[in-house]
Formats: C-alpha cells, sequence, structure tokens
C-alpha cells in the first residue's frame, strides 16, 4: 500500500514537473508571438505618425513594382507582361498602383493589375500581393504555389515569398528562401542582403528546439496518448531547466539582434536616400555638362564652317583683285599707247607749226616782192587777188592750228578720266586688302582661343616657358592641354603639334586636329597617350576622307603628347616624328619618336608606341616642332639645325624659365636676320 502511494506520488511530482515545463514552454512561444505583434504595432504607428511627411502608399507601390520587376520566373524569357494580383481594400494604395500601370514599360516589363474582391475569385498569377490585415484566412494553395507572393503586414512568414511592413517611408520586408525554392522563383542577391531577416527553413513549434535528446524524447512521450505517465531524473529535469534558460536567452538575443538590424536598416536607408539625391544631382550635373560640351561643338562648329566661309570668299576677293589688277594694267597699257599717240600727234602739231613758220616766212617775204611789185604795179585788180590769196593761206593756217589744239585737249581728257578710274581702282584693292586682313585677324582670336590658357599651363605647370612665334597672323603650329586622372593622383597632358601647311590653311587643320584630340580625351576619355593618338588619327582620317584631293585626305600633323605624373615623378609620353628631349645635369637625352604623322599614311594601321621615363627634381624636358631649327639665317643663309638647337638648350639649361625663352628668342632673331621667317616656331620648357 506504501508501496503504491510512493509510486503514485512520485508520478504526481512527475506529471506536476511535466505541466510546469508544457506551460512554460507555451509562455515562452507566447512572449515570443506577443513580441512580434509588439513590432508590428510600433511600425503601424510608427508609419501612421510619418504619414504627413510623404506619401507613404507611393512608396509602398514603388517597392511592389520593384519586387515583381527583379524576380525571375521558370519561363522568364517568354513573359511578355506579368500579371500582379491584388487582395487589397486601400484605395490609395490602388490609385497609385494604376498610375505605375500605364508607366509599367519605363520599370521593366509592362505589369498588368488584376483586383480579387475574395479568396474565391483567385486564379493563377505571376505575382500576388495581399494585405493579410484585411484577408488573414490567405495561405498558399495550389492557385497560387507557383506565384511570388507579398504579404503586408503579416507575421505569418510561412505563406508568403516576402512579408513587407512599412516603418515610415522605409519597408522593412523578409524573404521567406524556402517558399521561393518550392516556387522555382529567384531573387537577386543583392535584395536577400537588404532584407531584414532571411528564412532558410520552415518555422514551426518543434521539441527539436532541445538539445537534450533524452529529455526530448520523454517529453514527446508525456504529450503522447500511447504514453502519457513519464518520470524523470533530477538530471534530466536540470537538462529541461537549462535548455528553457538557454533557449530563452536565444529568443532575447534574437530580439536584440532583429532590433539592431532594423536600426541598421533604418539607417542605411538614410544613406541610401542621401546617395540617390546625391546622384541625381550629379547626373544632372552632367547632363548640363554634356548640353554644354553640345552647345561648344555647335559653336566650334559654326566657327568652322565661318572660316570656311570667310576663306572662300578670299578666295573670291583674291581672284577679283587679280582680275582687277589685270584690267589695271590693261588700262596702264591703254593709257601708254595713248600718251604715244598724243606725243606722236603734238610732235606733228609741232612740225606743222614749222612748216607754217616757214609758209609765213614765204608768205612775208611774197609779201614784200608783192609790195614791191605793187609799188611797181598799179593796177588795184592785182592787189585784190593778192591780198584775197594772202587771206585764203591764213585761214588755212589757223583751221590746221585749230584742229591740233582739239586733239591735244581730247588726250588731256582721256589721261585725267584713266587717271580717276586706276586712283579708284587702287582704293578697291586697299578696302579688299584690309578686309582680308580683318578676317585673318578674327581668324587669329578663334584659334588661340582653343589653344591653352595661360591659366590652364600656370596651375599645372608651375615651372615652364612657352616660345611661340607664327610665321604669319595664323599658325598651324598648336599647343593644348587638359587634365586627367584623379583627385589623388592629378596628370596633365601637354600636346606640341606641327599641323600640315601654316597661314590660313594651317590654322584650319590646326583647329580639326585640336577638336579630334579633344573628343579623344574628354568624350571617349583616353588617359593613355597612345590611345589618345591613335584615336585622333582615326578621326582625323574620317575627317578628311572625303576632301576633294586624289589622296583622300593625307594631311594632318606631327605632334608629341606628355601625360606629366607629377605624384609618382613619372613621364609617360607617344610622339609622332617630333621629338621630346630631357635635359638632366647638362646631360643630354633624346626620347624616341614614332617615324609616322597623325594622318593618313602607309602606316597608319600600326599603333603609336608608348613609353614610360623616371623624372628626377631639376630635369628641364622640351617639346618643340621644326620651325626653330628649319629657319634658314646666319652668315652663310643655311638652316639653324637640330645638333646647333641641342647645344644652346643645355647651355641654357640651368637658367630660369624667363632668362631661357629671352635667349630662344635673341638667337631665333639674329639668326633670322632680315631673312624671311620660313614656318611657324614653338618650344615649351617644363622645369620638373
Amino acid at each position: 500500500m506504501l508501496s503504491r502511494l510512493g509510486v503514485r506520488s512520485n508520478l504526481k511530482l512527475k506529471n506536476l514537473a511535466l505541466a510546469v515545463c508544457e506551460g512554460f514552454f507555451y509562455y515562452i512561444y507566447v512572449m515570443r508571438n506577443v513580441i512580434y505583434i509588439l513590432l508590428l504595432f510600433v511600425s503601424s504607428q510608427f508609419v501612421k505618425a510619418q504619414s504627413d511627411f510623404g506619401n507613404k502608399h507611393y512608396d509602398k507601390a514603388m517597392e511592389i513594382i520593384g519586387f515583381v520587376n527583379v524576380c525571375e520566373w521558370e519561363n522568364n524569357n517568354s513573359l511578355k507582361e506579368i500579371r500582379l494580383g491584388l487582395l487589397e481594400t486601400d484605395s490609395l494604395l490602388i490609385s497609385q498602383l494604376k498610375r505605375f500601370e500605364s508607366m509599367s514599360e519605363n520599370y521593366g516589363r509592362p505589369i498588368k493589375f488584376i483586383y480579387f474582391k475574395n479568396l474565391e475569385d483567385l486564379f493563377y498569377t505571376e505575382a500576388l500581393f495581399v494585405n493579410k490585415k484585411v484577408y488573414p484566412e490567405y495561405v498558399i494553395n495550389s492557385k497560387t504555389k507557383n506565384t511570388l507572393v507579398i504579404a503586408d503586414n503579416s507575421m505569418d512568414f510561412n505563406n508568403a515569398m516576402i512579408s513587407m511592413t512599412m516603418v515610415g517611408r522605409k519597408v522593412n520586408f523578409v524573404i521567406n528562401e524556402v517558399n521561393l525554392s518550392r516556387a522555382n522563383l529567384k531573387l537577386p542577391a543583392y535584395l536577400k542582403i537588404s532584407a531584414s531577416k532571411v528564412i532558410t527553413e520552415f518555422l514551426e513549434n518543434s521539441y527539436d528546439l532541445y538539445s537534450n535528446r533524452s529529455a526530448n524524447d520523454k517529453l514527446k512521450s508525456a504529450t503522447s496518448e500511447k504514453n502519457p505517465i513519464i518520470s524523470f531524473t533530477n538530471k534530466e529535469v536540470n537538462d529541461i531547466r537549462n535548455a528553457i534558460t538557454e533557449q530563452t536567452n536565444k529568443l532575447v538575443d534574437e530580439n536584440r539582434m532583429f532590433m539592431e538590424i532594423e536600426s541598421k536598416f533604418n539607417s542605411q536607408s538614410k544613406k541610401v536616400e542621401i546617395q540617390k539625391s546625391v546622384l541625381l544631382l550629379q547626373e544632372n550635373e552632367i547632363t548640363k555638362q554634356q548640353k554644354n560640351l553640345a552647345e561648344q561643338k555647335n559653336k566650334i562648329d559654326e566657327q568652322l564652317l565661318s572660316i570656311l566661309t570667310q576663306e572662300q570668299k578670299l578666295k573670291l576677293q583674291e581672284q577679283k583683285l587679280e582680275l582687277t589688277i589685270q584690267q589695271n594694267k590693261i588700262q596702264e597699257a591703254d593709257l601708254e599707247i595713248a600718251k604715244k599717240e598724243v606725243t606722236i600727234q603734238l610732235s606733228k602739231i609741232n612740225t606743222q607749226k614749222a612748216v607754217l613758220l616757214n609758209q609765213q616766212k614765204d608768205i612775208d617775204e611774197q609779201n614784200k616782192k608783192l609790195i614791191s611789185q605793187l609799188g611797181q604795179i598799179n593796177s588795184q585788180k592785182t592787189i585784190l587777188y593778192l591780198a584775197a590769196f594772202l587771206v585764203l593761206i591764213i585761214a588755212v593756217a589757223l583751221f590746221i592750228a585749230y584742229r591740233g589744239n582739239k586733239n591735244k585737249q581730247r588726250a588731256n581728257a582721256l589721261l585725267s578720266r584713266q587717271k580717276v578710274e586706276i586712283e579708284h581702282q587702287r582704293e578697291l584693292v586697299e578696302e579688299k586688302q584690309k578686309e582680308i586682313l580683318d578676317s585673318i585677324n578674327y581668324a587669329k582670336r578663334i584659334q588661340y582661343s582653343l589653344l591653352a590658357s595661360d591659366k590652364l599651363l600656370n596651375d599645372n605647370l608651375p615651372k615652364h616657358f612657352l616660345f611661340f612665334k607664327p610665321k604669319d597672323v595664323v599658325s598651324g603650329d598648336f599647343y593644348w592641354g587638359a587634365s586627367t586622372g584623379s583627385a589623388t593622383n592629378k596628370k596633365f597632358i601637354l600636346v606640341t603639334a606641327d599641323s600640315t601647311g601654316h597661314g590660313v590653311p594651317g590654322a584650319i587643320m590646326s583647329m580639326l586636329n585640336i577638336s579630334c584630340l579633344n573628343e579623344s580625351i574628354n568624350a571617349d576619355k583616353l588617359t593613355q597617350p597612345a590611345d589618345i593618338l591613335n584615336a585622333t588619327r582615326k578621326k582625323i582620317i574620317e575627317h578628311l576622307l572625303n576632301d576633294g584631293s586624289a589622296e583622300g585626305g593625307k594631311d594632318g600633323m606631327d605632334c608629341s603628347l606628355v601625360s606629366f605624373d607629377f605624384e609618382n615623378k613619372k613621364l609617360i609620353y607617344a610622339a609622332a616624328n617630333n621629338p621630346v628631349w630631357i635635359i638632366r645635369d647638362k646631360t643630354f637625352i633624346a626620347l624616341a619618336a614614332d617615324r609616322m604623322p597623325i594622318g593618313k599614311h602607309d602606316k597608319d594601321s600600326i599603333p603609336f608606341t608608348q613609353h614610360e621615363f623616371d623624372l628626377q627634381l631639376g630635369d628641364m624636358i622640351y617639346t618643340l616642332t621644326d620651325g626653330f631649327p628649319d629657319q634658314f639665317g646666319g652668315p652663310r643663309g643655311k638652316k639653324f639645325m637640330y645638333k646647333q638647337l641641342e647645344n644652346l638648350l643645355i647651355s641654357i639649361s640651368h637658367e630660369s624659365m624667363e632668362i631661357q625663352k629671352q635667349k630662344l628668342e635673341n638667337v631665333f632673331e639674329n639668326w633670322k636676320g632680315d631673312l624671311e621667317q620660313v614656318d611657324d616656331v614653338c618650344v615649351i620648357g617644363v622645369r620638373i
């Protein structure tokens, strides 16, 4: 009897312990659900409080569209449109989604929205949005097993692929990887990283939470109908107590981690919003810069067209001027002939005057004879006849003199008219010459605006000099620069070039070359010298392909392109015919250049070679064109030559930039003397 009572008391204690354990486990489960519910309540209140600061329905609609656009189905490639079912009664959210339906093609594939009034109306759609607050009884079934289910206001993560909640204007969401895998759906990795949580196993209340397998088995047996009475040892009770404590701590840690993840997500969302605004500002700035570049390009094209038009006008004016000069020459020849005719006529008049004088003398003598005869002859009739004859002779003489005077007056009038015409032609020539000079000076202003400015050179090359002396008003030689690289590793590109020709044709060619260089660096974003020269050569050949010449545009330029890396003290360059010289401690170093121009050539398919050279403090780098060494002069009228220029630069390399430039100018002028300058001259020196 006592033994039975002992057994019964032990059974009651064990049943009591089991009931306490079950009650504690149930308490933990209930508390976990309460915590989730509280979190949802707090987030919903936060959303409600934040609704006055922005349109949360717009943000929620954007997130729903975003989830649908990034999802991949089994038949993803054959989907022409995505059907999105809606189990929702919020009219504001539905109106926002309607707005996106017409614009969905701009965000990805077209989306067609289908509205369901109740669960019985459901049929298969590629995606389904469910408001679990309105339809809490919804579960994944055969109609929606391959559907991307997006649940709102739900802590039931097992019946959705994505469970979302709004906190203010921020969306927190949980991804159920198990349901995605069952439905053969895929979401991108970055979306999983942004999720508050990714569920990789099915959530259920299981006794498998505890580590002690023996106590586990007994608890399972205790809850089954087959073995309602189970005894526990003290060790097993302690194990159960420890398991309960461990699970409680885990729940507390999970809640803490959830709160930390939520705070991190909120902070990351703020950062993303800030980055979005920064990106929008940068995009607007880039758009403005692109518009400015397009406007500048249009202006340059208009200026080039204007220059070409002016050049054609100049050619027409030159042709008219040549015709005018030829006409003047013809008129001068006619004038000379007229002068000779007048001289001949004057000589004839003088001869006739002499004849008349002789005749007058003869007449005088005859008069004397007549008078003597009259004295002898008393007949009046004879005297009258003689007098009439004398009058007739005088009249003939006067008529001859009057005719000669009229011819002389006509010759003088012709000379006066021709003189006035010559003065008029000279004024026209001077006026045309002034118009030509004004056009060339305007072209000079345009060309100089495209060259590297003094500010650009001074900002990037603090110690440098520039000796630039065009042969004519405008030049085929040019110098140009551009800043490349990042803020921490800034680089500067310097171009020294000699375009085909000089004067107006050379200037027009130089502007085309500068435009192609600018496009290769700023538009194509090329930074390596060899790549820049290769791209520029291709552009020049394409521009001049249809220039009307038999060769198909063999113009271009010789140039050296140098990239200064001052941070690492390196010089990276590529050169086409033009040399790059370095003088270090009176030692002359010549850097090799490719023996081909930038333009159409037998070697235009061969890429340019890129070189790299280590610099030291105090190094002098010189880039130049062939104008200085090719200048004729000196006592024998010969070329200056490259060797003499090398020796000159070595002798002045230790001087300051101003002194070097002055000495180069003096040597050039003294060598040229009274001879004509044969080509444009450009020499640039840079000290490291």
